[in-house]
C-alpha cells in the first residue's frame, strides 16, 4: 500500500472531465465548446518553490524539507535546494471554454474577399493546490497573478488569395501576489501591497505569399510582438517571466 511504500509509492490520480460542443445550424462556421475538469493526484512528482520549502520546514516542522535548507554556523540561511519530490497531493479544477467563427469577409461585412477567423480560448482555474507532505499546509496558488483565475487568448485573422493578417491577444486576469498574505495585517503574513492588475498583450502579423515560379511555395511575413509595449507585471520575478513579457515591443 502507499503508506508502506512511502516516498517510492506511484502516483494515483482521480480525474473527471465533462464537456459539450455546440455548432448551431443557423450560423454556419460558428462553434462553441465548454469543458470542465477535476484532477486529484496522490503522490505527484513535482517541485515546490524555495519559499515553500522554508515554510514547510520552519512553520510545519517537516524534517524532509529541513534537509533541503543549508544554514551557516551562525544559523543564517545560505541556500535552499529545490528538487523533484514525491509530493503528497495535488488538486485542480476549472473550465476550458472555446468559441470560434469562420466565414467569408463578404458575408461578414457585405463586401471584400478572403476568409475571416475569430477565435477565443479561455481558461478558468478554480483551484491549483499542492500539499507537499502529510500534515503540511496546503498551498493554493489559483488566483495569484502568476496563476490567474482567468486567462483568455483571442485571434482575429483575415486570409486573402495572397495577403493575410492576424491580430492575436493574450489577457491575464489580475490577482494576488501571494494568496497567503494579508494587506495591512501586523503579523508574519502582513504586507503593504498584494495585488497586481490584469495584463493584455497585442501581437500583429502580416504575411504575403510569393508569386509563382520556383518560389511559389514561399511566404514573407512581418510580426510585431507586444505592439503596445506592455511592461512586465509587478513584481518581475523568474516565475512571472514564464508567462509575462520581459522584453517589450519587438
Amino acid at each position: 500500500d502507499r503508506e508502506a511504500l512511502g516516498k517510492y509509492a506511484p502516483a494515483e490520480a482521480d480525474t473527471f472531465t465533462a464537456g459539450v460542443v455546440w455548432q448551431p445550424s443557423f450560423a454556419e462556421g460558428l462553434r462553441f465548446s465548454i469543458d470542465y475538469y477535476d484532477i486529484d493526484i496522490d503522490g505527484q512528482i513535482g517541485t515546490i518553490q524555495a519559499n515553500d520549502v522554508l515554510e514547510r520546514c520552519f512553520l510545519d516542522n517537516l524534517q524532509q524539507f529541513c534537509g533541503l535548507v543549508t544554514t551557516s554556523p551562525a544559523g543564517a540561511i545560505t541556500a535552499v535546494t529545490v528538487r523533484f519530490e514525491n509530493l503528497d497531493r495535488f488538486q485542480t479544477n476549472g473550465f476550458d471554454i472555446e468559441a470560434s467563427y469562420r466565414t467569408s469577409l463578404d458575408r461578414l461585412i457585405g463586401r471584400g474577399s478572403g476568409s475571416v477567423l475569430m477565435r477565443v480560448l479561455a481558461n478558468r482555474v478554480n483551484e491549483l493546490a499542492t500539499t507537499a507532505a502529510t500534515n503540511a499546509t496546503t498551498t493554493d496558488v489559483a488566483g495569484q497573478y502568476t496563476s490567474p483565475h482567468w486567462t483568455v487568448f483571442g485571434l482575429l485573422s483575415w486570409e486573402g488569395e495572397r495577403w493575410g493578417t492576424a491580430l492575436d491577444l493574450r489577457w491575464y486576469g489580475g490577482g494576488k501576489i501571494d494568496n497567503r498574505r494579508v494587506v495591512g495585517e501586523a503579523s508574519l503574513n502582513g504586507v503593504n501591497i498584494n495585488d497586481v492588475g490584469s495584463t493584455l498583450y497585442t501581437n500583429l502579423t502580416v504575411d504575403w505569399k510569393l508569386p509563382g515560379g520556383w518560389l511559389r511555395e514561399g511566404e514573407v511575413f512581418a510580426r510585431v510582438s507586444n505592439l503596445f509595449d506592455e511592461p512586465p507585471a509587478f513584481p518581475n520575478t523568474a516565475e512571472a517571466r514564464t508567462i509575462f513579457d520581459p522584453v517589450g515591443r519587438a
